[in-house]
Order: structure tokens, then sequence, then C-alpha cells
């Protein structure tokens, strides 16, 4: 395990053959969130290994999502602001808009429950590392719920 400080901020790894770089955001590791900005409360080493599995099932697009699971229940990855309280968040979204430029990949967690923002398929819970949430969290996921 690599100490979080010695973990440099661009880093590169392999799945399905390809190799994805990925940036670690600091604003994202800061000790609070902000109001529109959500922070890890993962390490360095976590967050690309959620970054890691997405990526291999999702190699030719510009975002995907992940999702932290224990025994089939989700575990808060981060924290953000829903009006004027910190809540847990459960899901991570990591985005790459110009990745044929060789940018490199970011992510941060995302609140599931606000409607505004960009959400996972259908296809993530069915299919993907949402499939594996017990049925409870699978559904207040799926709809926004808070768990």
């Amino acid at each position: 395990m690599i100490h979080p400080f010695q973990m440099p901020d661009f880093v590169s790894i392999t799945r399905g053959g390809c190799v994805f770089k990925y940036y670690f955001v600091p604003y994202h590791h800061m000790n609070q969130p902000t109001s529109n900005k959500s922070v890890w409360m993962v390490d360095r080493e976590y967050e690309l290994n959620l970054f890691g599995s997405s990526c291999s099932l999702s190699i030719n697009v510009s975002s995907t999502f992940n999702v932290s699971i224990v025994n089939g229940e989700a575990q808060p990855v981060g924290k953000g602001i829903s009006g004027q309280t910190t809540i847990d968040l459960y899901l991570c979204r990591f985005v790459n808009e110009r990745q044929n430029q060789g940018t490199p990949w970011h992510g941060y967690p995302i609140n599931h429950m606000d409607q505004n923002r960009e959400r996972p398929s259908t296809d993530f819970y069915e299919k993907g590392p949402g499939s594996a949430l017990c049925p409870r969290d699978l559904k207040r996921l799926k709809r926004g719920k808070p768990l």
C-alpha cells in the first residue's frame, strides 16, 4: 500500500489492455466539502481502485460511475453539501470529456439524490457495479432516495 502523501497527483493504470491516465484533483481531497465541491472520504489508493474497476467496464465513454459495496451495502465514499447540511455520498463519477486529446480522467463523489445531476444508467444497476447491491440500497440509490 502506498502512503497517501507519496502517491503522485497523476498516475497511469492499465485495464483491459488500455492505459488510463488519472488525476487526483486536490480540492476533492480537502477536509470539508463546499456548496459546489464534494470531497473524498477514502484514500487515493481506494479512489484509484474505484476508478480502475469502473473504467474496465466502460472503455470508450467520457464518464463512468462506481459505488463502494461491503456485504451488499453501499458505503460512503465522500461528503457533500445539501442545503445547509453535510451529507454522506455513496456514488462516484469519473469523467474525461477530452480523452482523445490525452487528458487524464478525474473523479469525485456525487449526490445520488440530486435530480439535476447526471446519474448512472439502468445498466449500472442491472449489469454493472450497482448490481452487487442489496435490494434495499439498490432501490434507494436508483430512485434517488436517502440511504
